[in-house]
């Protein structure tokens, strides 16, 4: 199955169609629709990337969460821009946004870790406690003979951002090829992109060479 870009009937802001094309890349099976590369810098500009999951996407933006410290809490700290592609190729889409980032509300945070799996809450412990990461399954059975029966709080460095994007750029082309393998092969010629821009207060949406 392959997502569709009807150009000619494009909703004014971007993030309802991104919700479309979620839900297509969860209808088609793919197996982790929610993967998304995120990609910070430093105050000095040195970028690094890594795969998350997006936790929520609705019209605010991207949420997604991490424990702390990591390289891109420290980097989020210090330079609170990001951009965030996600690569549904095997439905041939692609989806890159770049805005800001900001740090959640504590009470937003702490309803996200209520709803994680207990098994994810007593690792995300154990990672708070610098355990051995060669026995994370042993500390997860530790954090459990600790917590018992009750619910586990949410670790103080378990922290929630959201990404209000600023620029939403849409690709759509062949099945199994992303944009740079197909310009690269020539793979089909029904290539499409499109890019939302946010300037002064409104979008303003552009058509890109493929």
């Amino acid at each position: 199955m392959a997502i569709q870009l009807d150009v000619a009937s494009l909703p004014a802001a971007p993030m309802p169609l991104l919700a479309g094309w979620f839900g297509e890349a969860r209808g088609a099976g793919l197996a982790e629709p929610r993967a998304m590369v995120l990609s910070t810098a430093d105050q000095g500009g040195a970028p690094s990337a890594r795969t998350v999951l997006a936790t929520v996407i609705d019209d605010s933006g991207i949420t997604f969460h991490s424990s702390h410290p990591t390289r891109k809490t420290r980097d989020l700290a210090e330079n609170p821009r990001a951009c965030v592609v996600f690569g549904w190729y095997d439905i041939g889409a692609q989806v890159v946004l770049t805005g800001t980032v900001e740090r959640l509300p504590a009470a937003e945070t702490d309803a996200a870790f209520a709803a994680r799996p207990r098994y994810l809450q007593l690792l995300a412990w154990a990672y708070e406690r610098d355990s051995d990461p060669d026995d994370l399954a042993g500390a997860a059975a530790g954090e459990r003979d600790r917590w018992g029966e009750r619910i586990p709080d949410r670790p103080p460095g378990w922290l929630g951002f959201r990404l209000r994007p600023e620029v939403v750029d849409f690709w759509r082309g062949p099945v199994g090829a992303g944009p740079a393998a197909a310009a690269d092969t020539g793979a089909g010629t029904a290539h499409e992109r499109v890019r939302y821009a946010l300037g002064g207060g409104s979008w303003h949406l552009s058509r890109e060479l493929p």
